[in-house]
């Protein structure tokens, strides 16, 4: 009987812990409305800003790439596609990532190809794909980051992949850094 209460209050007080989100959404008007657009009809967008935070590109245990968002002091930038589920399939889910990062004060910045290694972009294809999963280092396209005005910024970024198939190959965002 102890037993069973001392595991009931454990579930209770694990559930009620409180979790620290780092996680900053872009909320400037004209960016959820370009999500919107932007984002293909099947599915949702998020666009998100994660300040002090830097991406270390690892590989697991079998050669695989992923990166790892840990604290930092440049800010990340992850924009997520996730398509429908199609509830009748267990293995319907299909999800894109796409990771860069860049410095905490902005400036005016064109990268192209091979180029766009030094903001570690990586696309991600996450879905029951045999062989077409993954994370992918992208080193065909091009970033560029224009001042709007004082901490307004537009994010421009067209990329591809040969690796595998891709949905989003356009990502434009206007982020306001106050």
């Amino acid at each position: 009987m102890k037993t069973t209460i001392y595991i009931v209050i454990t579930s209770v007080l694990s559930c009620c812990s409180p979790i620290k989100n780092n996680n900053k959404h872009v909320e400037t008007a004209k960016s959820i409305e370009h999500i919107k657009s932007s984002c293909p009809e099947n599915g949702i967008c998020i666009f998100e800003v994660l300040e002090n935070q830097k991406i270390t590109i690892s590989k697991d245990g079998i050669g695989q790439l992923y990166p790892k968002i840990t604290d930092g002091n440049t800010t990340v930038y992850k924009f997520t596609y996730t398509k429908n589920k199609d509830e009748r399939y267990q293995d319907s889910h299909y999800n894109e990532e796409i990771y860069f990062e860049l410095p905490k004060q902005l400036d005016e910045l064109v990268l192209k190809n091979e180029n766009l290694s030094s903001v570690k972009l990586v696309f991600a294809r996450l879905c029951f794909c045999r062989g077409q999963t993954g994370y992918y280092p992208i080193n065909q396209g091009k970033l560029t980051i224009t001042n709007l005005k004082t901490d307004m910024y537009k994010i421009s970024l067209s990329f591809k992949t040969d690796e595998v198939p891709q949905v989003i190959t356009f990502i434009e965002e206007i982020i306001n850094l106050k």
